[in-house]
């Protein structure tokens, strides 16, 4: 019996020893499933519906540019999370932690200021000012240092070798560098370099990257792009920070940083390796106002990291959330400022998102090659409010805002950095010009947009869907003059439209077309002076959430005739256009006006020898109908010097004995185009009937060392008839 008794004991315990088993497998296996299920469920937000990023790697870099910050809140800037607490220092960075953000960069300027200690602005970012920031970040990563949820968030150095902005149109030397020589200003950049990483480093924070460099396209350091110095002082930057690597077991990688990416291709990574510059990573700016798509974005980063093996990213890129402004300081970007493209993207929190999505789906397509993306200053906010409620500008609160600008270099720029860089007595200083591309609010508080690095994880569904965007309706096309009906004729009747999940609706929507806008459209066509512009009209749409919602269309105002061949320049130029010298100006597709192919450059940077630069650009036709004619042509450009001494920007028109001249054009910078205007062209019946009709219009530039730009849409056109001074027979 207790024999019997020991073994049925044994076999109850093994049963239940297998049931128990059995259960916590099933228990275990069930836990791993939820929280599979978990890792894989999209966030909810209340309004933003964000699309996974697929094959996103856990290391893949989600940056933030947040330079401008210490010049921010010395100028009364207040922050705060998403619960509304005014957040300062390391809490200040723990709102960007918390919404995904592991990577953090601050450019640095050698010595921002005037010999007397005037800031310069735009952030006052000497080697101390990053210090201080990098000091909250030490403070935040160390209060986080038990939670291995949270990574550290390191920090990229962006060394400009520069005392001011180094952009395209800007690379000087810093003051204290100007008269080296080439092997000088190389050391100096080694021992710059290395004091940037040791001093940072001390802060406690991890340095990651270092940039050598901002936009490189143009130069670096005072030396031009294809210059000896061009490529040494890149292979002084790179070697610094290897040699503090070898001395410090350090693994801090190197950046090199380009823009323009619809255009430049690999022409850049070719350029360093043929120089002899060995780096980690390349990087780009992104905007996509101007750098084309996302597409174009990844097959130009794909083609560098497989063909140069190297590491790519983007370091700047940026959306706008609403073309409102907010200091009385213009924004570099709203629908309807010059040629900036915004049909890729809605303007809205949901648009800038998407941009943002969109952009770091991109890299992470090219592979382990793409390793990240930064969004610029998302925290550069206007120091006041400049409108009244009515929106008119207050002169009072904007001579209010100036005065914060100068005193602590939260603007752009200040007064006293005219002496180092000409082109701020131009445009007279400036405060913020993104404030409507931040991740904040004007008041400071966080957009849902913000929250989009950690979204791409795992998507993210809005609780309620709202209206994101309409389908880009095609432009039209108009001639001087047009009336209000056939104009109504012209535009769309209809449109498709999205919701923010990104899904377009069944059926399109009927467009109501504003008639005040449209009767105010009819009355600029009528006037020649818009030829070669274009117009909005506005109407609305109701969406499937019964919300009305605006929509635009743009007008392009041509001409009945063009007297001129190929005017626009889109076409190859064939023997009906000359060009005197072709070594300043020629035919291009960089910066073409509204959207076309082509345009003719012009541009002093690469050669040297004189003091002015001439050429011309010129066509000659035979005008058979007596007139009134008129032509006008558009420039676009900067000048790096800014004095314009002895420089000529006009169009001439020729015909027979007299010459025509159009007032000096003055370059306004990059895509701001400047219209040059010759009226009172006559021609008539006897100078017809004696052969006197023959028209040359030319493009005359004479241009000073660094100066650049575009030419575009040339015209003759007949404005009027004149009276026939033909004799009777």
């Amino acid at each position: 019996m207790r024999r019997k008794g020991f073994i049925r004991l044994i076999s109850v315990s093994i049963l239940v020893i297998v049931l128990v088993a059995t259960g916590i497998f099933f228990l275990h296996r069930d836990t791993e499933t939820v929280r599979e299920e978990e890792s894989n469920t999209p966030y909810s937000d209340e309004i933003l519906t964000i699309k996974k990023v697929p094959g996103l790697s856990d290391d893949f870099i989600k940056g933030v540019d947040i330079s401008s910050y210490l010049a921010e809140t010395a100028s009364g800037v207040k922050y705060y999370d998403t619960s509304g607490n005014e957040v300062n220092g390391e809490n200040f960075i723990k709102v960007f932690a918390d919404a995904g953000v592991n990577y953090i960069r601050l450019r640095v300027w050698n010595d921002p200021k005037t010999e007397d200690g005037k800031t310069y602005g735009g952030g006052n970012n000497d080697i101390e000012t990053a210090i201080k920031i990098c000091e909250y970040i030490n403070a935040y990563n160390k209060s986080i240092s038990r939670n291995s949820a949270m990574p550290q968030i390191k920090v990229l150095l962006d060394l400009q070798y520069s005392d001011f902005w180094a952009d395209p149109d800007k690379q000087a030397a810093p003051k204290a560098w100007e008269d080296m020589s080439l092997a000088e200003r190389e050391e100096a950049v080694k021992a710059f370099t290395k004091d940037c990483i040791e001093k940072v480093s001390d802060s406690g924070v991890t340095v990651g990257m270092v940039q050598i460099g901002n936009e490189t396209n143009n130069g670096i350091c005072g030396y031009r792009t294809g210059s000896e110095g061009y490529t040494a002082i890149y292979r002084a930057g790179c070697d610094a920070v290897k040699e503090y690597n070898d001395t410090n077991g350090t693994s801090i990688k190197r950046v090199v940083h380009y823009t323009d990416p619809q255009k430049v291709g690999s022409s850049f990574a070719k350029l360093l390796e043929d120089g002899g510059v060995e780096y980690d990573v390349y990087a780009t700016s992104y905007y996509p106002y101007w750098h084309g798509t996302t597409e174009n974005l990844y097959s130009m980063l794909n083609d560098i990291a497989v063909n140069y093996k190297v590491e790519v990213m983007v370091a700047e890129t940026q959306y706008v959330y609403t073309n409102k402004d907010y200091d009385g300081s213009d924004n570099q970007a709203y629908e309807g400022k010059d040629n900036i493209d915004l049909s890729g993207w809605s303007v809205s929190v949901q648009g800038q998102a998407n941009e943002i999505r969109d952009v770091i789906n991109a890299v992470a397509k090219v592979g382990d090659a793409g390793i990240g993306v930064f969004y610029w200053e998302p925290a550069w906010l206007g120091v006041g409010n400049a409108y009244n409620d009515d929106g008119t500008l207050d002169q009072t609160k904007l001579t209010a805002n100036k005065e914060i600008w100068e005193s602590y270099g939260s603007g752009w720029a200040t007064d006293a950095a005219a002496e180092y860089d000409p082109s701020v007595a131009q445009w007279g200083g400036g405060g913020t010009n993104n404030e409507n591309a931040s991740l904040f609010d004007f008041t400071g508080h966080p957009l849902p947009s913000l929250n989009v690095f950690k979204y791409v994880d795992k998507g993210a569904v809005a609780e309620k869907l709202s209206y994101y965007n309409y389908e880009s309706l095609d432009e039209v096309w108009v001639t001087v003059g047009t009336s209000k009906e056939k104009l109504i004729e012209k535009l769309p009747t209809e449109v498709c439209y999205y919701m923010s999940d990104l899904k377009k609706a069944s059926e399109p929507t009927k467009i109501i077309w504003d008639d005040e806008s449209i009767s105010k459209a009819v009355s600029e066509i009528a006037k020649t002076s818009t030829i070669g512009h274009t117009i909005t009209v506005t109407g609305k749409i109701t969406v499937q959430d019964d919300s009305e919602q605006v929509v635009s269309c743009t007008i392009n105002v041509d001409l009945a005739e063009n007297k001129l061949i190929n005017g626009d320049f889109d076409t190859e130029l064939g023997e009906e256009w000359q060009i005197t010298d072709k070594e300043i100006i020629w035919q291009s597709n960089e910066n073409p006006r509204n959207g076309s192919a082509n345009a003719i450059t012009f541009n002093s940077y690469n050669i040297s020898g004189k003091e002015i630069y001439t050429s011309s650009v010129f066509q000659t036709v035979t005008i058979t109908e007596p007139g009134n004619y008129e032509a006008r042509a558009f420039f676009e450009g900067a000048d790096k010097a800014g004095s314009r001494d002895g420089e000529l920007l006009q169009i001439i028109v020729k015909v027979g004995d007299q010459a025509y001249s159009s007032d000096k054009v003055v370059l306004a910078d990059w895509m701001n185009w400047q219209c040059a205007i010759v009226s009172d062209i006559k021609i008539t019946n006897s100078m017809i009937e004696a052969g006197n009709n023959k028209v040359t219009v030319c493009a005359d530039v004479a241009i000073k060392q660094d100066t650049w730009g575009s030419i575009d849409d040339f015209y003759l056109y007949k404005v009027s008839d004149v009276e026939d001074d033909s004799q009777p027979e």
